[in-house]
């Protein structure tokens, strides 16, 4: 440890507010709120993303036909195209990725769709990754913030004099 002016040791003075802050039913409430925004934003996530796991576990891809695309106000948009799906023809809405550019209409693009629900589809390859890691981050930041004040609490003090 350090030596003051004087040549005595460095002491750190603790507040009453920090002493609040890393006390233990303090910590305990930030684990409990990280551990319900943690199961929340699971929870958001399955929900918006529910289609897509279904797509990852069983599709066919085809080629499509785009017939439109739409830009909207968040996002890049989509476009409206048409395969065939068996023995249907189907018309179904698409979402653009952010990066892989925008088709025109008149081009062909690949797509992958639910043999189940063929209007259920997207462009071949296009998962949003980046939506998904965002929140998690957010939450994984909230709960180190927490282990790092419970790791702070429960190193021994020095003594007042």
């Amino acid at each position: 440890a350090g030596r003051d002016a004087g040549g005595g040791p460095v002491t750190r003075q603790v507040s009453r507010v920090d002493g609040f802050a890393n006390s233990r039913p303090v910590l305990a409430l930030w684990f409990g709120f990280s551990a319900v925004c943690a199961i929340a934003l699971a929870a958001v996530l399955l929900l918006v993303s529910r289609d897509e796991l279904r797509l990852d576990l069983r599709h066919d891809s085809t080629r499509a036909r785009v017939l439109s695309t739409y830009s909207q106000s968040r996002g890049p948009g989509g476009a409206v195209v048409r395969f065939t799906a068996g023995r249907r023809t189907v018309d179904a809405h698409v979402g653009l990725s952010w990066f892989g550019g925008t088709p025109r209409a008149g081009q062909t693009i690949t797509v992958e769709y639910d043999p189940g629900n063929p209007t259920r589809a997207r462009r071949a390859g296009t998962h949003d990754l980046i939506a998904l890691g965002v929140p998690g981050l957010v939450v994984g930041g909230i709960a180190l913030t927490g282990w790092r004040r419970w790791r702070g609490s429960t190193r021994p003090r020095p003594k007042k004099r």
